[in-house]
């Protein structure tokens, strides 16, 4: 699976974005992984398979890796 699929966030975005969404009688609903290293990442993909994931990093530089499909710790 590429890693594409996931929404990558730094906590900058947390407030100025709303991840629930509501629909008329149908509710779109997000799981947050914090924290994309050896723990994190691996759960937001498996997690991504079945849910919408929205996953967030402090590292600035992590997350535009990840953006590129770049991975340095090969968990992925």
């Amino acid at each position: 699976m590429k890693i594409s699929k996931l929404n990558f966030q730094s906590p900058q975005n947390i407030l100025t974005k709303n991840y629930s969404t509501k629909k008329k009688h149908n509710r779109k609903y997000f799981v947050s992984v914090i924290g994309l290293g050896y723990v994190g990442l691996p759960l937001a993909i498996e997690l991504a398979k079945k849910l919408n994931v929205v996953a967030f990093d402090i590292n600035k530089k992590r997350i535009n890796q990840l953006q590129l499909n770049i991975d340095k710790n090969n968990e992925i």
